[in-house]
């Protein structure tokens, strides 16, 4: 257990020349590395999967400030690890990263973790994530996150999120949420309950790498889940009770609420990470982004950009993004249960992608808001592929009578 009000500081390592650590002598990365985990523990104690059986890490009441770039996260709570063997004896259930249906489900260290009352302060560098936890079962409950990249990754089976207050950044190419940590980690039946986002400063991609543009391209998103087809699904998810403030004058804005698919996060120019190379695995493993359900999302801020579906691959696989839920109930007026993106102080218009790009012809006049079906409504989903088939994407709609 890690208690008290203590505070853990990363300030002089933001001075790090970071950028150029291709210089760097080995021993100069190692050391940066290992000074950069401000909070780095992993344990075997207690009970697989099985929370109430007490958590293997405790952390509660610590402030982390000054998290420096590092391409992750600067707290590492039983994250998966590379065993010390020979990489020929490892058996796939030993496996660091998914590249099999079961890989790291058999590392000692999975094991639930709890975080209360945890905070991160001070993180308006890229590269610095939220903290990541990779214990299954684990709980992170009032928890103030301010970062400027990924803030939250559910990263685990059955992990809940309660109650989380964020001050956002410019995610350049993930999510305020980010489901499954882009590919490398099984969120299967996790839950997020009460974000509360009072800062957000996301805007559309202007780098050349990603072009916003260019349809499921990159570029910021509340909630995002780019998935590289490592064998990991992100399936049976929910996010209830998301809330971006408006504090006027286009003080706060949110580029795109979702941020959904298989392939890089980085689009076609980056798509070598996913698709196999020296260190990766072979592309075709089945992944599955399937049974998420988004409910009580209040955007009062409006969005810049359109949500979007993408697949990036050329060859077939069986692989599935269906059964993306943005409300629960019955279809009406009312924002209870929906996923409301606010014009104004009065008018939301719920998420809704069955006409423009996704399939061509079917009307958008069909499609609810606060005000009613058709009252100011538009398509404001985006699907990156038209040889894919993204099935069972449920909106707020009233099928056309025959």
């Amino acid at each position: 257990m890690i208690a008290g009000s203590g505070r853990i500081s990363g300030y002089q390592l933001l001075f790090k020349d970071y950028n150029n650590e291709d210089n760097w002598a080995k021993w100069q990365s190692a050391e940066y590395l290992i000074n950069s985990g401000l909070l780095s523990l992993s344990s075997s104690h207690g009970t697989y999967d099985n929370f109430a059986a007490g958590a293997a890490i405790d952390v509660s009441g610590i402030t982390i400030g000054f998290s420096p770039k590092r391409g992750d996260s600067s707290v590492f709570l039983n994250n998966q690890y590379v065993p010390m063997k020979n990489a020929t004896d490892l058996a796939a259930d030993e496996l660091p990263i998914s590249w099999a249906a079961n890989a790291g489900s058999n590392r000692s260290n999975n094991r639930p973790v709890k975080v209360f009352d945890f905070k991160m302060v001070g993180n308006w560098v890229d590269a610095a994530d939220g903290l990541e936890v990779q214990g299954d079962g684990s709980e992170l409950t009032f928890t103030y996150l301010h970062v400027a990249d990924d803030s939250m990754k559910v990263a685990a089976k059955k992990m809940k999120y309660k109650y989380t207050t964020i001050l956002q950044g410019d995610v350049g190419t993930g999510g305020m949420i980010n489901l499954g940590s882009y590919g490398t980690a099984d969120s299967q039946g996790s839950s997020v309950e009460g974000v509360y986002v009072h800062r957000i400063t996301q805007k559309p991609s202007t780098s050349t790498r990603c072009p916003q543009g260019e349809t499921g391209n990159c570029g910021a998103a509340l909630v995002a889940a780019p998935t590289c087809r490592f064998g990991r699904s992100v399936t049976d998810i929910t996010v209830n009770n998301l809330q971006v403030n408006d504090l006027g004058n286009d003080i706060n804005s949110v580029n795109r609420p979702f941020n959904i698919g298989l392939g890089s996060s980085y689009g076609a120019s980056g798509i070598e990470y996913c698709n196999g190379n020296d260190t990766n695995p072979p592309s075709a493993i089945e992944t599955n982004i399937t049974e998420l359900t988004f409910t009580n999302f209040g955007i009062y801020t409006g969005a810049l950009a359109n949500s979007t579906f993408y697949y990036r691959f050329t060859e077939p696989v069986n692989s599935k993004i269906n059964e993306i839920n943005f409300f629960v109930g019955p279809v009406n007026a009312s924002v209870a249960n929906k996923v409301a993106i606010y014009s104004n102080s009065t008018t939301a218009l719920f998420i809704c992608g069955v006409g423009g790009d996704a399939v061509q012809g079917l009307p958008i006049a069909n499609c609810w808001g606060n005000q009613g079906m058709g009252m100011g409504t538009k398509n404001n989903v985006s699907y990156s592929s038209s040889n894919f088939n993204f099935t069972r994407i449920n909106f707020p709609y009233t099928p056309p009578t025959p």
